[in-house]
């Protein structure tokens, strides 16, 4: 832990260096790479635990879960017949709907997967994310049911950490299931493993919100609000400042909530409730022409009031104290994260329909990408009448632009996207293009309603039952869970070599090039 408490920060410092210098660009590459590791150690962690002399493989990890709930050792309540091996758990039924809620705020609200949308092509974005959507089941699948078992089976033993003494719920709250275990089974090396995948997965997350956080302070704060003649070197340099302060906020952040006591599990249950208001009025944003910009903006204020209100009310109801302890359970969470997601749709209709006014979806075509050069006048983006304009960030190669540009229209005085009426604004894709984004529309919507069709109903409910998990069952249930981290790796790993083959075999002729370019100079 004093490895982790000393490499993390330097991670931070290093992610804030990269970020900055390297912009979008660079989160991607590290993201692959990043994930890359940790899916590989993820797989070694997973199996190597499950084949070692302790555990005994499948059938054995089985058997030894089933001795120990024979020996007494473990009756959890609110299970069936208290056991380890069953679905009916009322405590594991609150902690998926709040993880439910937490996941969804999480892709909805956090800007960086926004931003990788749009800067990726447009037939690109929705397969990626469908195939990311499935491949995510690897981590907590398998992982989780292997560890949770395996430190329930040798928390007793000589080998574990905490030796003679039993895990506490604190030591459970901090997230030292998976370290305690692993250390406890692969000694030093699968501690060092352990830490390098908690080094790929926060550098990889800061990376991402770092990015994200200087372009809402640089875009949507001072080019919006403080300096609307911004130039785009004016506003490149107010990002860089933005990755420097979102380092060094979250490190604040942290610091702080360590220091107060907060463990892994309150964050866990906590976030739902922070992050959920606002997923509904940004659904409505791009969905519903009727919500107002009072109603968008007022809603999740509200919302968040009520969810914390219903938060610390229910645990000051239901325990008698607001503390750690008592805000960290799973009814006043669940709870609040409930009010916090649903009553901003309340707030939304209050609020639009005491007011009412039509929003013309042709303001999304204002939005504008920064230029390679400031050779633009004082304005940030100057178009004449009849000129296509960026939207949303959408990048895309040179021919692909050239094809969706319409005729520019000679004009002596230029004027900034902001002064065009909507009926000069033209959208920046042809209409085989703005097609094919409705079919993919399609798509993604059919795919949303499978996806939540099994996972949350027809895999889920069927398994909530006076049932208790076979020793067939369990082994069919642990062999797909690895399965299917072997089919991550070929969705997130080998996959996206084979698609972006070409581009990636052009950059590195290219690269060849320079450097050898480069020598015949320096000759």
């Amino acid at each position: 832990m004093v490895a982790a408490t000393i490499l993390l920060p330097f991670g931070v410092i290093l992610v804030v260096l990269y970020t900055a210098v390297g912009g979008l660009k660079a989160t991607f590459i590290t993201d692959y790479l990043h994930t890359c590791i940790a899916l590989i150690l993820i797989i070694w962690f997973t199996v190597a635990v499950l084949v070692s002399d302790v555990v005994g493989g499948v059938h054995g990890l089985y058997d030894k879960v089933l001795a120990i709930e024979a020996a007494g050792q473990y009756h959890i309540v609110g299970n069936y017949k208290g056991s380890l091996l069953t679905f009916r758990s009322k405590g594991a039924f609150m902690f998926g709907v709040l993880h439910c809620f937490g996941n969804l705020s999480l892709m909805t609200m956090d800007t960086g997967f926004w931003q990788k949308s749009f800067a990726s092509q447009v037939n690109s974005t929705v397969p990626g994310y469908n195939i990311a959507s499935i491949a995510i089941f690897a981590v907590p699948w398998g992982l989780g049911t292997v560890f949770g078992l395996t430190a329930r089976v040798i928390e007793t033993l000589p080998i574990f950490p905490t030796y003679p003494h039993p895990f506490t719920a604190a030591q459970v709250g901090a997230g030292y299931v998976e370290p305690y275990t692993l250390y406890a089974i692969l000694g030093t090396g699968g501690a060092v493993g352990m830490l390098l995948a908690l080094f790929m997965s926060v550098t990889s997350t800061v990376s991402s919100s770092s990015i994200a956080v200087s372009s809402i302070l640089s875009f949507d704060l001072y080019r919006t609000y403080i300096n609307p003649k911004a130039t785009d070197s004016q506003v490149v340099r107010i990002s860089h400042y933005g990755v420097v302060f979102h380092g060094v906020f979250i490190t604040g952040i942290a610091l702080a909530l360590s220091y107060g006591g907060a463990n892994m599990t309150w964050l866990g249950y906590v976030q739902p409730i922070i992050t959920s208001p606002a997923v509904f009025p940004t659904f409505f944003a791009l969905m519903w022409t009727g919500q107002t910009t009072k109603a968008a903006v007022i809603s999740p204020i509200l919302g968040l009031a009520t969810g914390i209100i219903i938060w610390l009310t229910t645990a000051k109801s239901i325990y008698g104290t607001i503390s750690l302890d008592t805000t960290v359970k799973q009814a006043p969470a669940l709870y609040g994260a409930i009010g916090s997601l649903f009553s901003p749709i309340l707030y939304s209709l209050i609020v639009s329909y005491a007011k009412p006014k039509t929003f013309d979806w042709r303001e999304f075509l204002r939005v504008d990408t920064l230029k390679d050069d400031d050779s633009s006048s004082d304005t940030d983006t100057t178009v004449s009448p009849g000129t296509s304009t960026p939207v949303l960030g959408i990048s895309s190669s040179d021919d692909e632009k050239a094809a969706y540009k319409s005729p520019v229209t000679i004009s002596t005085q230029r004027r900034s996207i902001q002064d065009l009426s909507l009926d000069e604004l033209e959208h920046p894709f042809d209409k085989e293009t703005v097609a094919d984004l409705r079919v993919w529309l399609k798509i993604a919507w059919a795919f949303l309603i499978f996806v939540m069709a099994v996972t949350l109903l027809l895999w889920p409910v069927p398994l909530y039952r006076n049932y208790i998990f076979t020793r067939s069952f369990y082994t069919g249930w642990i062999v797909v869970a690895i399965f299917w981290q072997f089919l991550a790796v070929f969705a997130v790993i080998i996959y996206p070599i084979y698609d972006g083959w070409d581009a990636i075999s052009k950059s590195a002729v290219g690269i060849y090039g320079s450097l050898s370019k480069r020598k015949i100079d320096a000759r």
